[in-house]
């Protein structure tokens, strides 16, 4: 119920800067970027910038640029790693690469258009 003439106060507005509120849209922050800009010349401070948090809070989110556009980094290196001590010493190292990451691991087609050209 109102009251006439009643002065309604305004809703308090939260101070600094809006919080990104999911991994996911600061990955459509990112992506976003990456087709604008391209992935090597964006930063994460760009991304940080766009979406409205700073570059250490990029940081609770995703450990480095690369696991935005490639999951968990560290984990593909490793499983790349295992695969290639997999390996007798003596294979030849393009054979070895292209064994230890088969090409249906990660089709292109699955990538986003700004890292498709980099697949």
């Amino acid at each position: 119920m109102t009251v006439p003439g009643a002065v309604v106060p305004a809703p308090a507005s939260r101070a600094g800067r809006r919080r990104v509120t999911s991994r996911a849209e600061l990955e459509h922050i990112a992506f976003a970027l990456f087709d604008r800009q391209g992935f090597e010349r964006t930063t994460i401070a760009d991304i940080a910038r766009a979406a409205g948090i700073g570059r250490r809070t990029f940081f609770r989110y995703f450990p480095s640029k690369n696991d935005i556009a490639w999951g968990n980094f560290e984990e593909e290196l490793e499983r790349m790693r295992v695969r290639f001590r997999a390996f007798p010493a003596q294979t030849p190292l393009m054979d070895a690469i292209d064994g230890a990451d088969p090409p249906d691991a990660c089709p292109a087609g699955a990538l986003h258009p700004a890292l498709r050209g980099l697949a």
